[in-house]
């Protein structure tokens, strides 16, 4: 009964969809990947509190700014998939470079400097995980971030076996994709 009375937030360091659906179901209305920026938090209590406003919280710090200047690659065969990624990245302020296969994604590597690439793992003419592997032979430290649907651990284990940095699961959230720009900022460098 605590959901009628009470503003429930949870905050998680396990990322997926399901978890959000679960949490849905329990009757929690808040669930937010960790870390998470101090905004949520101000708009969340902003939202159900109407005599607070944001002034009253001039002590919560400033979010963490990204580099407006990074270079980043989506290789994503699905059309749909492609618009719905590059619209979070255009809310976060960024605007990316395309790839239709792993193909063309290790050719645009070869001939670009990019600081992350966000691959799925799918993909026609070569996978993710075999233009991973191109992209690391070539010497290359980039971050390079799965992009799938599948939440199996076994394929988790498979992509950072042969050479991904991190692993996003699909759909992914503007949160998510800035958390992964911010904790994979120092390997691009």
């Amino acid at each position: 009964g605590l959901s009628e009375n009470q503003v429930l937030i949870l905050l998680s360091s396990i990322h997926g969809h399901e978890y959000y659906t679960l949490c849905r179901s329990a009757g929690i209305d808040y669930y937010l990947e960790d870390p998470s920026e101090p905004y949520c938090f101000v708009e969340i209590l902003t939202k159900h509190f109407p005599g607070l406003s944001r002034e009253d919280f001039s002590s919560i710090p400033e979010s963490e700014k990204l580099d407006p200047n990074l270079n980043i690659l989506l290789a994503e065969d699905s059309i749909f998939n492609r618009k719905v990624i590059q619209g979070l990245f255009k809310k976060l302020g960024f605007e990316i470079d395309l790839a239709e296969n792993g193909l063309q994604a290790v050719e645009m590597v070869k001939n670009n400097t990019y600081d992350i690439v966000f691959m799925d793992l799918l993909m026609p003419e070569m996978d993710g995980m075999q233009a991973v592997i191109e992209i690391r032979k070539q010497g290359l430290k980039l971050p390079i971030i799965a992009l799938t649907a599948d939440e199996n651990k076994y394929t988790h284990k498979a992509a950072m076996e042969a050479g991904f940095d991190d692993y996003l699961i699909k759909p992914a959230s503007a949160e998510r994709l800035r958390n992964i720009l911010l904790t994979n900022r120092s390997k691009s460098v």
